[in-house]
């Protein structure tokens, strides 16, 4: 059963300090166009869980799809991850993924989908953070595998999320949440469409007051990285497709 927490700040994996999304990285430009819109790539060591990432483990491949990897080299571990580089604002996030959901979580892998704000912007972790999460959480009591989460526009606000365990088994799937100024309404749905059948689960956080929710614009990340910052659990190079990105921006 889905459970909803809201909470005074504390990082759901409990990383040192120092080892938020953007610490002791850096980001360069990829190499080609993802869905028409240019991106950066993260490489050098930091969080989440102060994992290594490498620019070479995200590609664009022929078809204009994105191949994102966790690649062992030398014994060591590294993740992929990749941010806009224009600050998005309210409207629909959307992305397509082909991949084995149900074999990437039990590995100790999770896929993140969010919103994050530059380091200029935002230099304390638990702030402007609107992300979806799919992966192995053993933390909680029911083994949950899917995480909605909002962080708050001000540091003494509250975060907001729900955690629960679904069905992955689907071959290709679609995360989207759309964003307001007031809420956030979270889809994860089987195949890759665009409209709301075949929905897997959804929640919409509307927490009170409405700072209590991003209201900035923010760069826009997917990243694939390991949980707990050790080898896989069956160590192999998994890909994870993504077929497209689609941000609608809210009428203004």
């Amino acid at each position: 059963m889905p459970l909803e927490v809201t909470r005074t700040f504390g990082d759901l994996y409990s990383p040192p300090r120092g080892q938020g999304s953007t610490s002791l990285a850096t980001y360069q430009p990829l190499a080609a166009p993802f869905s028409e819109r240019a991106w950066e790539v993260k490489s050098g060591q930091g969080g989440p869980r102060g994992n290594r990432w490498r620019s070479a483990n995200v590609s664009v491949d022929d078809d204009g799809d994105l191949e994102m990897r966790i690649v062992e080299d030398a014994g060591r571990w590294s993740c992929a991850e990749i941010r806009t580089v224009e600050d998005l604002h309210f409207g629909t996030y959307q992305v397509f993924v082909t991949a084995d959901l149900t074999q990437i979580a039990r590995n100790g892998a999770v896929l993140g989908f969010f919103n994050y704000p530059s380091r200029d912007v935002a230099p304390i972790d638990e702030t402007d953070e609107i992300d979806i999460e799919i992966g192995e959480f053993q933390q909680f009591a029911g083994r949950e595998n899917l995480i909605f989460h909002t962080y708050p526009s001000e540091r003494r606000g509250r975060e907001t999320l729900q955690h629960t365990r679904v069905d992955l088994s689907a071959a290709k799937t679609t995360l989207r949440f759309t964003w307001t100024g007031d809420a956030v309404h979270f889809q994860f749905l089987e195949g890759h469409r665009n409209d709301d059948r075949h929905v897997i689960h959804e929640w919409r956080s509307a927490p009170r007051p409405h700072t209590r929710l991003p209201q900035r614009p923010l760069p826009f990340h997917i990243n694939y990285w390991l949980l707990w910052n050790q080898a896989p659990l069956v160590p192999y190079n998994a890909v994870l497709t993504l077929s497209s990105f689609r941000y609608v921006g809210a009428a203004s």
